[in-house]
Order: structure tokens, then C-alpha cells, then sequence
């Protein structure tokens, strides 16, 4: 938790029926001026400026740390899982293929603004897993069947370009589990 408290931070929190796990990323320092959501528009023409010298992928990401509609933001975030090394059935089920993740499930956001010179901003994006779709619960339940006999799991994020100005896409932030057995986690 301190760090969080030190650095600007996105977290990604992953909400199943049987627990939370969480994932959070140091927000590059040309970024952290985009991660208020609601600016007005003339508030965001004044970071307009600041694109300069962006790539597309970090405008696009600007641009969606920026707003604060669900809509927008849903059409554009991208999971990225992949189950590389375990059982047949799970690698089978999650395959490496990009999913627009707010399509599928129930996905909030919420900005917590910097309260002084020692706790940074934050954002936070809740996916709740036990939403989503037929498809997608079936995936979660196999794969925590299995959790404990996966060798490694990747997961990753990206904000999907829609125009050529937002191509290629990159990266925002990935990680990869090893050996999880969510029935060892602590309750919280």
C-alpha cells in the first residue's frame, strides 16, 4: 500500500465470485496529467498541448485516462490472456485472443485525485467477473478448477486504436502468475 501512496498508480481489480486479485501499475510521469477524469473540454484542449512528441499509443491512452465516459472507455480497453503452459482444456479456453473486456462484463472506473505531497493519484478499473457472459464465466470457473496446476498464466492491457492515428497499439502494462492457488490467498 505504500507504494501506491508514493507513485501515480493504475489498478486494475479483477472482482470473481470466490475473491479479488489485483493488479497495479506505475503510471509513466508524461501520463499522470491525463489521469483526472471529467476535465471540461477546454481543460482538456490545455493538455492537448502536452501530445506533442506522444506516440499514438500513449495519445490514445491520454486520451482515455482523460475521459470519464464509460462508454468510451469500454469500447477501448483490451484484455490480453493468455494460459501458455498447462492444462490442455484452460490453454484451450483462454488463448492469447484480445477481448474488448467492457463489452463482455460489468466495468467501473473511479479517480481518486492526490490528497497531498505524500499520496499520489490513483485510478481504479473494477472488472466484475461474475457479470459477464455465459462464455466468459465458463472460462473463469475452468480455469480456477485448474489455477493450482497452471504453470503460467499472462495477462495484459491495451487501449485499442480504432483510427490510423492510434496505431500500432502498445502495451499498457502486463504480468505473469505462476503456480496460483486461489484457495491459498488471504481473506481480506
Amino acid at each position: 500500500v505504500e507504494i501506491l501512496e508514493k507513485k501515480p498508480t493504475y489498478l486494475f481489480r479483477f472482482l470473481f465470485p470466490w475473491g479479488m486479485m489485483i493488479q497495479y501499475y506505475e503510471v509513466p510521469p508524461k501520463l499522470v496529467p491525463f489521469m483526472e477524469m471529467g476535465m471540461t473540454e477546454e481543460e482538456k484542449e490545455k493538455l492537448s498541448i502536452l501530445l506533442e512528441g506522444f506516440s499514438n499509443a500513449e495519445k490514445a491512452t491520454a486520451r482515455w485516462l482523460s475521459s470519464d465516459d464509460q462508454e468510451f472507455k469500454n469500447e477501448r480497453l483490451k484484455l490480453i490472456a493468455i494460459v501458455p503452459e498447462g492444462p490442455w482444456v484452460v490453454r484451450n479456453l483462454v488463448t492469447g485472443r484480445p477481448a474488448l473486456i467492457g463489452k463482455r462484463l460489468d466495468v467501473s472506473y473511479k479517480y481518486i485525485p492526490r490528497k497531498s505531497n505524500s499520496i499520489e493519484c490513483l485510478q481504479i478499473c473494477d472488472l466484475d467477473i461474475s457479470s459477464g457472459t455465459a462464455i466468459a464465466k465458463k472460462t473463469v470457473n475452468v480455469t480456477r478448477r485448474y489455477m493450482s496446476s497452471l504453470l503460467a498464466v499472462d495477462i495484459g492491457f491495451t487501449i485499442e486504436g480504432q483510427t490510423p492515428e492510434e496505431l500500432p497499439e502498445e502495451m499498457m502494462g502486463s504480468i505473469r502468475m505462476h503456480q496460483v492457488d486461489p484457495t491459498q490467498a488471504p481473506s481480506i
